[in-house]
């Protein structure tokens, strides 16, 4: 992510056509208010939303010049975002920042970069696509979705080394039966996300979940009598071969 970043702002000269993005802004923004008023939601109405949509054409309308690198001006739209209190201020906002990024990437594919060669444009759009790309799977896997999100603190809390692996399978399993724990198949599904770059630390998870599933007994029935607990968490923990070789009788059928 770092490294797509510092190739982008070895890019900040590059600048877009602003009267094509003006254009595009104009013909896109009836469709963006036609999806929200489908969830009644008028977006003049919607503060944050409203300004950051005034500052997008402000800074379209100024001479390239004066500008801010395209990045640096997208980096301030996302710090109002967080401005909005209501939900549909922040759904609404949300869509005017797409808008943004919509724009740009329409002014370079369709060849209209004002400062900068084309391939330049091409250059810095391909480099913070990737970016942004990879900040999104961080968020998705490592960050907590919301104040709420108890799952999410555990996998950041593990990535920075403030709770231990073992810790980590005890929030997962709980410390009681074999899934007894409401959370776990969320929080498995989520840890099967960040371990994607680790293959041997997610098999460890999942091999100290096996084990802790074999403590209800290896019988047919003490394993089956188990996983009827917390299907779910199974499911999330093991493949399909893995639960096809298990004695889970009557478990899974539909």
């Amino acid at each position: 992510m770092a490294v797509n970043y510092e190739r982008a702002r070895e890019l900040h000269h590059v600048r877009v056509g602003g009267r094509v993005a003006a254009r595009y802004i104009r013909d896109t923004l009836p469709l963006i208010e036609t999806r929200l008023a489908e969830q009644g939601i008028d977006l003049a109405r919607e503060p944050v939303a409203s300004a950051m949509l005034d500052r997008m054409r402000d800074y379209f309308e100024e001479s390239p010049s004066v500008q801010k690198p395209l990045d640096l001006f997208r980096r301030d739209l996302a710090q109002v975002v967080r401005q909005a209190e209501t939900p549909a201020d922040v759904q609404s906002a949300t869509l005017v920042r797409q808008l943004f990024d919509d724009t740009v990437r329409h002014c370079i594919e369709d060849g209209t970069v004002t400062a900068g060669a084309p391939q330049e444009g091409r250059n810095w759009l391909e480099a913070m696509t990737a970016a942004r790309r990879a900040r999104r799977r961080l968020y998705e896997a490592f960050e907590p979705h919301g104040e709420q999100d108890a799952a999410g603190r555990i996998i950041e809390e593990l990535a920075t080394r403030r709770r231990s692996p073992r810790q980590a399978l005890k929030a997962l399993m709980g410390a009681g039966a074999y899934g007894s724990h409401g959370p776990s198949p969320y929080l498995a599904r989520r840890l099967a996300v960040a371990f994607e770059d680790s293959p041997s630390g997610w098999h460890c998870v999942r091999s100290l979940a096996w084990l802790r599933l074999t403590r209800e007994g290896l019988s047919e029935d003490g394993i089956t009598s188990a996983v009827h607990q917390n299907p779910a968490l199974t499911e999330a923990l093991f493949t399909e071969e893995e639960l096809a070789l298990m004695p889970l009788s009557g478990v899974f059928e539909k």
